[in-house]
């Protein structure tokens, strides 16, 4: 009865929602693995015989400073698949690979139904929310093309498609206390639940008075 009890109260005070957040930063460690691993996971489309054994040189060119990593990982997989030597003048490449990078970042999800956060009003408490189920997902996407450049004349050689890649984190709560996580990620960091008690707050400070 008592389990009943607790079961409508929530039902009656429930709320329920759904979001959508922007990325924020400096960026968590999760965060970073998405964009990192949705990078990683667009390799297994990225075919470019023309650089095989050649010096090229790497540009880039995008909305975010993360662009640079894009490069550089572009660069890695070149060099360790093709032979592809990266060096840093242009009188020393045959080609200049610019990697046009279009999307790099995440977004964020949110589903909830049940007791949302109730903060502490005229008395010194505060109750977590309390979900009866509870969806996040986080998802990191990668979009990027190459133009390939002749080095000495500066006439395109070739074009890539689109890569486009993702990489998933999900958690699920279910009434309450039933929480588990789902990814794509390789060792995703172990994260902490939120506290299933109430959180004491104390009472705000008394202004001091005259001596």
């Amino acid at each position: 009865m008592q389990l009943c009890a607790i079961f409508i109260a929530l039902v009656l005070l429930s709320a329920c929602g759904v979001s959508r957040d922007a990325s924020k930063s400096p960026r968590a460690a999760t965060e970073q693995l998405l964009l990192a691993q949705a990078v990683e996971r667009s390799f297994e489309d990225v075919s470019v015989p023309i650089l095989k054994d050649v010096a090229v040189v790497m540009e880039v060119a995008g909305l975010t400073p993360d662009q640079y990593y894009v490069r550089d990982a572009v660069a890695g997989h070149l060099a360790r698949t093709l032979g592809t030597r990266i060096v840093d003048r242009h009188d020393q490449a045959k080609y200049v690979v610019h990697v046009m990078v279009q999307a790099l970042g995440t977004e964020l999800d949110q589903s909830f139904f049940g007791m949302p956060q109730v903060q502490g009003g005229l008395i010194p408490i505060a109750l977590p929310e309390l979900p009866l189920y509870k969806f996040i997902r986080e998802v990191g996407y990668v979009r990027y093309a190459m133009n390939i450049y002749e080095s000495a004349t500066g006439r395109l050689a070739m074009t890539t498609p689109w890569y486009t890649k993702t990489a998933a984190w999900r958690q699920y709560t279910i009434f309450i206390f039933l929480t588990f996580r789902t990814s794509t990620l390789t060792d995703p960091p172990e994260l902490s639940r939120p506290p299933a008690v109430p959180i004491l707050t104390p009472p705000p400070a008394e202004p001091d008075g005259p001596n």
